[in-house]
């Protein structure tokens, strides 16, 4: 944080929005994939985790739900792979941001299959 910063700073306030540089390695990810899966489903869409349609999320922004919230979920963490890998759509599972965010704060190692999420989600709702 710059001087000026520190100075400025008021006790019920921090500074948001400074730059920095910072370098990593990703993982591409292909959005046909993403399409292939939700384009599959027959009938409604919903998280294979806590069973959401998305309704809530219908006419807040100009895309649909599906294209609002759900995201695929790789059933093997794709970190786990040295390079890239061929994926299948039976590879993956649908899931809306709210689970798929839940989901990874698990370590890799930790990480519970989506049925196993779906029975956490469950019992929790009990």
């Amino acid at each position: 944080m710059t001087k000026a910063l520190e100075a400025g700073v008021a006790a019920s306030g921090l500074p948001v929005g400074e730059a920095k540089v910072v370098m990593q390695i990703i993982r591409e990810r292909d959005q046909t994939l993403r399409r292939r899966k939700l384009n599959k489903v027959i009938g409604e869409i919903r998280c294979e985790c806590c069973v959401t349609k998305g309704e809530a999320y219908q006419g807040l922004q100009q895309k649909t739900p599906k294209e609002q919230i759900f995201e695929i979920h790789h059933l093997i963490p794709i970190s786990r792979h040295d390079g890239a890998k061929i994926t299948d759509l039976d590879e993956v599972a649908l899931l809306c941001a709210n689970c798929h965010r839940a989901i990874h704060t698990f370590p890799n190692d930790q990480m519970p299959s989506v049925d196993e999420f779906r029975q956490q989600l469950q019992k929790k709702s009990e």
